[in-house]
């Protein structure tokens, strides 16, 4: 596969990925990976695709609660290499590929029941092209979770960084670039989105909203972690999303 920014990016940051991840204080493991759990449901017998699935921990996860087959995909060639070095549940595998090109994505084939796409969206070269690609590869009845930054987040620190307006900053498209929490000396790069943005794509790309959801932390979470609960109430956090195939109608 020839290099990419992104995959340059997501290599650099692979040794830090998972243990930022499971930090007793990350808010994937506070509220992000509870919240989309609660939106994927019960995923026994259930065919899974997981794209830009990082270290594979939440595939992995899902093989264990039963589902059928997992595949996980990602660009970053650090953690295909850390990926085949595990022992994995039966079902389960790993192909490395760019989003931006499902269909030539070798090993991947659907349909799939779950199609699970957190906070990756905004690393593709084009969403909606990548959505279309996803909807060609969910069953019928299926759903997809996707799960991106809050688009009030990256209003507010471009509003921050740039001294712009927050009505400005929200509706900048441009590429928006900021130092790595988990290591800081990676620089990353991606596009923003406004709300509308993302419903419009799904709704192009023949999807339909079915549930959103803007965690936050509880009272006794917020005392736990004050500093997470403080930056929430600045950025807002994530929004996830249940989607389903919209069918043609007669």
């Amino acid at each position: 596969m020839r290099s990419n920014p992104t995959a340059v990016t997501w290599d650099a940051l692979a040794e830090s990925y998972e243990p930022a991840r499971v930090r007793p204080d990350s808010l994937d493991a506070l509220l992000e990976f509870p919240a989309q759990l609660s939106l994927i449901g019960d995923v026994t017998g259930k065919r899974v695709l997981d794209l830009g699935c990082g270290s594979g921990a939440k595939a992995i996860y899902l093989a264990r609660q039963g589902a059928r087959e997992v595949v996980g995909v990602d660009i970053s060639e650090a953690q295909a290499e850390s990926l085949a070095r595990r022992e994995l549940p039966p079902g389960t595998r790993f192909l490395r590929g760019d989003m931006s090109h499902l269909d030539q994505i070798d090993g991947l084939s659907g349909p799939f029941d779950v199609v699970l796409l957190l906070n990756a969206l905004s690393f593709v070269e084009d969403e909606l092209v990548t959505l279309r690609g996803i909807r060609g590869r969910v069953e019928e009845d299926g759903v997809l979770v996707l799960a991106r930054a809050h688009p009030f987040r990256f209003a507010v620190e471009r509003s921050e960084a740039t001294g712009a307006m927050l009505g400005a900053a929200y509706h900048d498209r441009s590429p928006f670039s900021y130092p790595s929490t988990w290591n800081a000396n990676v620089t990353v790069t991606h596009r923003t989105a406004t709300f509308g943005d993302t419903v419009n794509r799904l709704a192009d790309a023949g999807f339909w909203i079915e549930r959103m959801l803007e965690p936050t932390l509880s009272e006794e979470q917020r005392r736990r972690v004050p500093h997470k609960a403080a930056w929430l109430d600045c950025h807002v956090g994530t929004l996830i999303i249940r989607a389903r195939p919209r069918h043609k109608t007669s």
